[in-house]
């Protein structure tokens, strides 16, 4: 029973390191949702970009609240450490740059781009995922995650 509860315990002290994917993984529940009951208006595109940096600017700041040190999350699924970190960073400024061009795009339908930024930002949460995986289990997991979602917002 005892260790029992210090898994648990090691599980809850995990979730404050594991904070920018907890906003990439509600960033993209909201996204989803505002899309789906925001009106048809001249502004929503502006709005839902607006919304998907707001998702990316929050992660980008969780992430840089987190200390340097290495880290053993979840059991030793995923590691917090710089190799980990600089990739984070590099996916954040990808996903960033993803939305400011394709809400520049004439071609792009915008009765579709909450649901693209939606996918985009999922997307990224399942790179940050396979960033910080250092269990082979957890690799597996995001790559399903990132080629799903390609999957779907190449259909």
């Amino acid at each position: 029973m005892d260790s029992f509860v210090n898994l648990v315990q090691n599980n809850l002290d995990s979730t404050l390191w594991f904070r920018p994917e907890l906003a990439l993984t509600f960033g993209t529940l909201v996204l989803f949702v505002l899309d789906l009951f925001w009106k048809r208006s001249a502004g929503r595109v502006a709005y839902l970009t607006a919304g998907a940096l707001a998702v990316l600017g929050v992660a980008a700041f969780l992430l840089a609240q987190q200390p340097p040190d290495a880290t053993p999350l979840f059991n030793g699924m995923v590691a917090n450490d710089a190799f980990a970190n600089f990739f984070k960073w590099l996916f954040l400024a990808a996903g960033a740059f993803t939305v400011l061009i394709a809400a520049q795009g004439k071609d792009f339908p915008p009765a579709r781009i909450g649901q693209f930024y939606a996918l985009l930002v999922a997307i990224v949460l399942g790179m940050f995922l396979m960033a910080s995986a250092s269990d082979l289990l957890m690799v597996y997991l995001s790559i399903e995650l990132v080629s799903m979602v390609s999957c779907v917002l190449a259909g």
